[in-house]
């Protein structure tokens, strides 16, 4: 091999890479744009608030880490690092008004109607799986055998059909083929 193609196939093989390089530079999201697409994807994160308060008023001031320890004892400006202080009461009151919250959306989501239609010729598959993507049932696969253990795939009557998160499968099996 001449000098000439060992010096073409070299510069050819660093404008491709940095062509690779250029483009996944580009392709790179900063921060921001993760955590506003995060955001929009319905991700939450910890609020900036804290259970312990820290004071820091004053700075702390010391020996560094390379060993200037020689009167770290009589140092008089141990006082001024930061003490955490406790929010007990604050905390206690907060993780009771979650709870309360909780109980609440926890009782309206089970109250909560669903709303299935299902139209002339839908199969049993079909239905199930209408249902496990409205979060009624959690096994579309589990519901179409019950219903064709006992006898209902075939009798599913068109029409709009309300449940509730707590119903089973035989309820909801009776009140689709309308047995209810």
């Amino acid at each position: 091999m001449n000098k000439k193609s060992f010096l073409r196939g070299f510069g050819a093989g660093v404008l491709f890479v940095t062509v690779i390089l250029g483009i996944s530079c580009l392709i790179r999201t900063s921060d921001s744009a993760v955590i506003t697409r995060a955001k929009k994807m319905g991700m939450t994160f910890a609020s900036s608030s804290n259970n312990t308060i820290y004071d820091n008023t004053k700075t702390a001031s010391g020996s560094s880490i390379l060993g200037n320890e020689k009167n770290t004892k009589n140092n008089s400006d141990t006082e001024s690092t930061p003490v955490p202080t406790s929010n007990a009461p604050d905390k206690k009151k907060k993780d009771k008004t979650f709870e309360e919250e909780k109980k609440k959306m926890e009782k309206s989501i089970k109250e909560e109607k669903k709303k299935l239609t299902i139209s002339s010729g839908d199969w049993a598959k079909k239905v199930a799986d209408n249902l496990e993507d409205e979060g009624i049932i959690s096994d579309s696969g589990k519901f179409v055998d019950y219903m064709k253990e006992n006898d209902y795939a075939n009798k599913i009557r068109p029409g709009e059909y309300e449940f509730s998160i707590d119903d089973d499968f035989s309820d909801i099996a009776k009140t689709i083929t309308k047995q209810k």
